[in-house]
């Protein structure tokens, strides 16, 4: 009886290590766009944007100094617990209103409002998804390592990371050749039709311009390079140093 139970233990171990095995291949990519996505999110990258050679200026008025004040408050917001409240209430002197007048305005729209409200519901679901999609990973990663092998454990990593590379490199060069399809299938997968369109003279477009978006996807899209190329290195170097152990 207890050689039976032995064996079908492992009938279950080997299908169950299999799908660890995906989960941590699958994992990596997906962990690794979800971190470099809010290590950017902060206003360093934000100052570094608007000070930075080449940045679209605000034809409606706003100066540099203008948008590093103003623009901090959307990504306070996504980070933040306040609700739209926090944004509703903020106010554009009026001089940088468009149009220009004599008493401040409100900052936001409430279509505005409603776009950055979604913003958040979507950037909070990916922070809650990648904590608990790391927690996976890493129990995942000690059962493979504890029931098969650290070799598994390190061939799931470096697979991972190959995969991660073969996407980014893919979604790069869609947003560098096809920058417009990108950025509408982007929007159109995570926001309902007509939420996420404005005019050019809406404080969203004058804070966050395209070149804005397409300067974030090309960091994000680095940033993850880099840190599945450091990944796939250590897990050969990781190989390579076995081989030499006696």
């Amino acid at each position: 009886m207890s050689k039976m139970n032995t064996n079908k233990d492992k009938g279950i171990a080997k299908p169950l290590m299999t799908i660890l095995r995906l989960y941590i291949v699958i994992a990596v990519p997906v962990l690794l766009v979800i971190g470099s996505v809010r290590l950017v999110m902060n206003t360093q990258f934000l100052n570094f944007e608007y000070n930075r050679a080449g940045f679209p200026e605000d034809r409606y008025g706003f100066s540099t100094e203008d948008r590093m004040e103003y623009g901090q408050y959307g990504i306070s917001y996504l980070l933040n617990d306040s609700d739209i409240a926090y944004l509703a209430d903020r106010t554009l002197t009026g001089d940088v209103c468009y149009p220009p007048q004599d008493t401040a305005c409100s900052m936001f729209s409430d279509r505005e409002l409603g776009h950055m409200e979604d913003v958040k519901v979507v950037a909070n679901g990916a922070f809650s998804f990648g904590m608990y999609a790391m927690l996976l990973a890493i129990i995942s990663g000690l059962l493979q390592w504890k029931r098969v092998s650290i070799e598994a454990l390190r061939l799931s990593l470096m697979q991972g990371s190959l995969l991660t590379l073969g996407l980014i490199t893919t979604i790069i060069l869609l947003a560098v050749t096809s920058w417009d399809l990108f950025f509408s299938m982007f929007h159109s997968f995570f926001f309902a039709a007509g939420t996420w369109q404005f005019y050019n003279s809406d404080t969203l477009i004058r804070l966050y311009p395209e070149q804005f978006w397409f300067d974030i996807s090309l960091l994000v899209g680095g940033l993850t390079t880099v840190a599945a190329i450091i990944i796939f290195v250590a897990t050969l170097g990781w190989r390579n140093i076995r081989h030499y152990l006696p």
